[in-house]
């Protein structure tokens, strides 16, 4: 995409706080967006060295983390977006009328000479008067069976997904939602999405209002994400040990400390290695050193190859 709309007064009453610095690497991750038509990838660092601002990666994170939702496979843009989808449906729209007027020029040019020169006889004729024969009725059977109707399409599923989703101010946008649901066919996506809407409706995330906007979600494709049902109050508790937010739990719990998703740099500690560090301390401290199948594990879980 070589080129977009650009307002001045919408893009100043929501930058004005921007420093200058700032102000570019958001101008700059707009640009990269419209070009290649497809969101940021999800490595900020990534991000910072296809605008050319390494020396300024966090500036170019702490932007995108403003300005864009992240989904599973990258940073969204609503704005770009909704630029990038009217274009494409003129250049559809375009595509077809010059392939209608192609297709009535090949048809006009295969016409036979003589259907041609018969239309040519008959319109020097046009003097002549013939007489006019008298239509003959055609008779109709009696037990004709009725014309059956054309079968009713199926349901779309895009109105079971929007009374799934919970009543809020973040609800917006029922048209662009339905027509995004149309156009990447997700009917037949449907179970799986609405399954994870009844899935994230029961998680203390939602259930506090931290709901996304409909359109984010389906454009992020978040049912992608995973999300597992939480525990009630009467099942028994999940161990610590199956979910990263147990492990972050432990961590803290035993004077690990938590473990920084936020550290970007070239000798950050992945989480397999933070999870190896909560296991051995809590084995320190229910019974010494950890046994050989505990330091294995320990290994293991430093290497990366548990998961």
């Amino acid at each position: 995409m070589n080129y977009y709309p650009f307002h001045i007064g919408d893009y100043a009453a929501h930058t004005a706080h921007l420093s200058p610095i700032e102000d570019i690497a958001y101008r700059r991750c707009i640009d990269l967006y419209y070009l290649h038509e497809k969101a940021l990838p999800l490595d900020l660092a990534e991000v910072a060295r296809l605008i050319r601002m390494r020396d300024h990666a966090d500036t170019v994170a702490a932007v995108v983390r403003e300005f864009f939702a992240q989904g599973v496979d990258g940073w969204y843009h609503d704005r770009c977006n909704d630029e990038i989808e009217r274009m494409q449906d003129k250049q559809i729209k375009a595509r077809a009328s010059a392939q209608a007027s192609v297709n009535a020029r090949r048809a006009n040019a295969q016409r036979p000479l003589n259907e041609r020169s018969t239309d040519a006889q008959q319109d020097a004729q046009t003097d002549v008067e013939l007489p006019t024969p008298t239509p003959t009725p055609t008779p109709t059977p009696k037990d004709t069976p009725p014309t059956p109707r054309k079968r009713v399409a199926a349901a779309n599923r895009f109105d079971d997904f929007w009374l799934a989703w919970p009543k809020g101010e973040r609800k917006q946008d029922k048209a662009k939602c339905l027509d995004h649901w149309k156009r990447n066919q997700l009917d037949e996506k449907a179970e799986a999405i609405l399954g994870d809407v009844r899935t994230k409706r029961g998680t203390k995330k939602w259930a506090e209002g931290f709901v996304e906007a409909p359109l984010v979600y389906l454009r992020g494709k978040r049912w992608l994400d995973g999300v597992v049902p939480e525990a009630d109050g009467g099942a028994e508790p999940m161990d610590w040990r199956e979910t990263a937010k147990g492990i972050r739990a432990k961590g803290i719990e035993i004077g690990v400390g938590d473990w920084n998703e936020h550290d970007l740099s070239a000798n950050r500690e992945h989480f397999p290695a933070y999870r190896a560090r909560v296991e051995r301390r809590v084995l320190e401290l229910e019974g010494g050193a950890p046994d050989k199948a505990g330091q294995k594990r320990v290994a293991e879980l430093i290497a990366g190859v548990a998961r």
